[in-house]
């Protein structure tokens, strides 16, 4: 670690520069004396131990090169990382969600098939009609399908080409609400948000024509997204530079959908007050 060097916001090569949300806190960052520089984590050449800090953000093709993603961050161990080491590891494995339900904090119906399980048939025992079917590993909806048991070949045969999946019954609250979305920053609620489906999808992330509104969330939410950060710190308790909690209206009222804590998108440019609220989150980070 260099101590006087600056912080990387990590991303890949599809995004050198990082996001247009991400280079929002780059002024701010400045003025708090803190440089924020672009840090592609696929980029072999790259020299992590000349970073004061180093912050995951848009490292969006972590789920389709898991081996070398968890290869790298084997590399970045004794360096000062946003999130730890730790947090990441976990979080990287959506079973994480049992440990979650474990420990109280309500989830959306989910089944953990074995690898090369009959994925219809466990929905079918389960009495769901509507499943979405996706790997432990992924993000952005990737190899994500929806349908009726019987209409799962597709996960099914990623199933039994080793690749460990999870069913949910589909939740028809994203149709006609939408996906909250509560943004945590340096352990602090920052701003919410809601994302909403085009017509005629269940997808809700923009590339597939969903919007991202801001809005005021309901204060049941704010205390369910506290509760779930809370069992957390039980199961890794380094405490969070970011995190975002993905809500939805299930079957018994609401629950987690996702608990972000590798790369999440933080629409920080939904709240005017938002990227400077994550700059001083990080200039408080570094003297942690």
């Amino acid at each position: 670690m260099n101590p006087s060097g600056p912080v990387a916001f990590v991303t890949d090569a599809k995004r050198p520069q990082l996001t247009d949300d991400d280079r929002l806190v780059l002024t701010p960052a400045a003025a708090l004396g803190v440089e924020l520089v672009p840090a592609r984590w696929d980029d072999p050449g790259e020299d992590w131990a000349r970073f004061r800090k180093i912050i995951l953000r848009s490292t969006w093709t972590y789920h389709q090169q898991l081996d070398r993603f968890e290869g790298w961050l084997g590399e970045l161990e004794g360096l000062p990382v946003a999130n730890a080491l730790p947090t990441l590891r976990r979080n990287l494995r959506k079973t994480y969600l049992s440990e979650l339900s474990s420990l109280g904090v309500p989830i959306l119906p989910t089944a953990w098939p074995r690898v090369g399980d009959d994925l219809a048939t466990i929905a079918r025992d389960h009495g769901w009609h509507d499943v979405v079917a996706k790997p432990v590993v992924s993000a952005g909806s990737w190899n994500t399908f929806r349908g009726p048991p019987d209409a799962l070949g597709d996960a099914q045969a990623l199933s039994d080409a080793g690749v460990q999946m999870m069913l949910q019954a589909f939740c028809p609250a994203v149709l006609d609400e939408g996906e909250w979305s509560l943004i945590f920053l340096g352990g602090r609620f920052s701003h919410a948000i809601l994302k909403v489906p085009a017509a005629q999808q269940y997808f809700v992330q923009e590339e597939y024509g969903g919007r991202i509104l801001p809005r005021v969330a309901p204060a049941q939410l704010h205390t369910l997204a506290r509760a779930a950060l809370d069992a957390w710190r039980l199961l890794a308790p380094e405490a969070a530079l970011y995190a975002r909690v993905d809500l939805l209206r299930g079957p018994e009222g609401y629950a987690v959908a996702e608990l972000e804590l590798i790369e999440p998108s933080l629409y920080l440019g939904l709240d005017p007050q938002a990227p400077t609220r994550f700059a001083t989150a990080i200039l408080a980070s570094l003297n942690d």
